[in-house]
């Protein structure tokens, strides 16, 4: 609703007034004075909402070396994305790519190791059910693994325009920072 938009709106305009990139940033300084506006402004909308609230986090971006800009879909969710050139319409697509499919990561190496960690234990799990070769079965877990990768990752899932494209073929020249 828009008292909860007021609050975040509140919110982001004194995180961006201050010097802090990250909530660990802000949490790990010694000055209160952030800390002791956000929390009065929070409380004070937990107040008015009748809802907990809490920044779980932030992070602020350098538009001056990248350029960022976002997408929110109907005011509930979002996303925000820094590339290295302008490009308005690929910025909104990879934001809407990422609101609409939730990607874990930007590609492979961005995924937390116990992630596919936990998705190969499952993987096995299942083949280990099946009355098949070690040899078919190791072909079998490769090729899972790699479909997770392809689904949870942002530049390997389908591009939700054309599925027969990823954003990786997408992005031609440009790079995602963030």
């Amino acid at each position: 609703g828009d008292d909860f938009l007021d609050y975040v709106n509140q919110t982001c305009e004194i995180i961006i007034s201050s010097s802090y990139n990250s909530i660990d940033d802000l949490n790990n300084s010694k000055d209160e004075s952030v800390k002791n506006n956000l929390e009065e402004l929070r409380k004070n909308y937990v107040t008015k909402l009748g809802e907990n609230i809490q920044i779980r986090r932030f992070y602020c971006l350098d538009n001056s070396e990248s350029f960022v800009t976002g997408y929110t879909h109907n005011n509930k969710i979002g996303a925000v994305v820094a590339l290295s050139k302008e490009d308005s319409q690929l910025s909104k697509d990879i934001c809407m790519q990422i609101v609409a499919s939730n990607p874990l990561g930007l590609d492979e190496k961005s995924l937390d190791k116990s992630i596919l960690d936990n998705e190969r234990d499952v993987y096995k799990a299942e083949l280990d059910k099946i009355d098949k070769k070690d040899d078919i079965k190791r072909n079998i877990m490769d090729g899972k693994v790699k479909k997770f990768i392809s689904d949870n990752t942002l530049l390997n899932q389908p591009y939700i325009k054309d599925g027969s494209l990823n954003l990786q073929k997408i992005i031609k020249d440009n790079e995602i920072i963030s």
